[in-house]
């Protein structure tokens, strides 16, 4: 499939009941193992992008999830949690509003997620950060402080799901079906 421009390919997925095997990549290249939470009918959606040097996994799910495994050995994730309303638990720390959260190549992840929750994590090898200048620990799996920051990544992330499902919508010869 030939990619036109330099737009990312996009693929979307739209569940709409529990399917813990349609969702075992979420974020790719990881290795996770998917629980419902609570009763009701599960509905969710998973969008990915291969940018250049880069991947952008994005999801949002309507009922409390557990997702835990090891997240991919080739990039660090840089993520970002967004609920809305309660309270999800990371790692063991509980997280409310929008948070951003690191997570080194291999490392486990633990996270309840609330429902009405949105995630997205954005991918990248370590190499391309330290030549960026950013240096990172070796193994890491931390919450950070945004301090008063949680509405403009808010806003960023809509804006960066909003052009990804622009892109997606624009031209059939990108979707990877």
């Amino acid at each position: 499939m030939e990619n036109p421009g330099n737009s990312p390919t996009v693929t979307t997925l739209v569940i709409d009941s529990f399917a813990p095997g349609m969702m075992d990549e979420s974020v790719t290249g990881a290795a996770l193992d998917h629980f419902q939470l609570a009763e009701g009918r599960f509905e969710g959606r998973l969008s990915h992008a291969e940018l250049t040097e880069a991947r952008l996994d994005w999801g949002s799910y309507n009922l409390p999830v557990l997702a835990t495994g090891a997240m991919p050995g080739d990039a660090v994730t840089l993520g970002v949690t967004q609920t809305p309303r309660g309270e999800g638990i990371f790692s063991g720390a509980a997280v409310r509003g929008t948070v951003p959260v690191l997570m080194t190549e291999g490392t486990e992840l633990d996270y309840r997620v609330a429902g009405g929750s949105r995630w997205m994590a954005f991918q990248i090898e370590r190499d391309k950060l330290e030549r960026s200048g950013i240096a990172l620990p070796p193994r890491s799996v931390s919450v950070i402080d945004a301090g008063g920051d949680g509405e403009r990544l808010n806003r960023l992330i809509d804006s960066v799901v909003t052009r990804l499902r622009a892109i997606e919508k624009s031209d059939d010869r990108i979707l990877d079906r």
